[in-house]
């Protein structure tokens, strides 16, 4: 055997011998999955007022006049589906709580003055959204929303808000409850 047919000998034995263990390596693929199911705890889908709030002190006049305060906002939706929502605030008159011969102070009067800022604690505030400035309280009003496909999250909202105060208001200190909603549903 010469040198050129031992060399193409070892060659074509190699690539047998290789052949043969790259067939042994055998491949295959197979799929994992992860289902994550939505949240439907109590609370997965939140909203709530700072217990207590206070707007600015009023002195007495017999002039129609404003008074503004911050009431801030919590929201929380954990449920996984970016399914989006619509948080709703309605208030009742204003009641007087001490002092004497007080008249209600009308929830009409009462309104979102601007939206004030929004801090995501959890989440992204991306694609959400204020209600209108200017919006009135006697009825529910949307001041808060998410569309579709966002707000998933933790968030505090600062509403900035004023009440109008009718000229010669006994004075005292008065009182609404202010009911929070939110709807399971992209705001309009």
């Amino acid at each position: 055997m010469n040198l050129k047919t031992k060399i193409t000998t070892i060659a074509a034995a190699s690539l047998f011998a290789l052949s043969l263990g790259t067939s042994a390596l055998a491949q295959s693929t197979g799929k994992v999955n992860q289902e994550i199911t939505e949240n439907r705890d109590p609370g997965a889908l939140s909203a709530s007022l700072d217990q207590t709030s206070t707007l600015n002190t009023f002195k007495f006049s017999l002039d129609d006049g404003q008074s503004n305060g911050v009431l801030v906002l919590n929201v929380t939706d954990s449920r996984g589906t970016s399914a989006g929502w619509n948080v709703t605030l309605n208030s009742t008159d204003f009641n007087q709580k001490t002092g004497t011969n007080g008249q209600p102070i009308r929830a009409s009067g009462f309104k979102l003055k601007d939206g004030g800022s929004l801090t995501a604690i959890k989440g992204s505030a991306d694609g959400i959204q204020s209600g209108q400035s200017g919006a009135t309280f006697e009825s529910a009003k949307s001041v808060l929303r998410s569309p579709n496909g966002k707000g998933t999250g933790i968030y505090k909202k600062e509403l900035n808000v004023e009440l109008a105060i009718p000229g010669g208001q006994a004075v005292g200190t008065y009182q609404a409850d202010v009911t929070v909603n939110i709807a399971a549903a992209p705001g309009q």
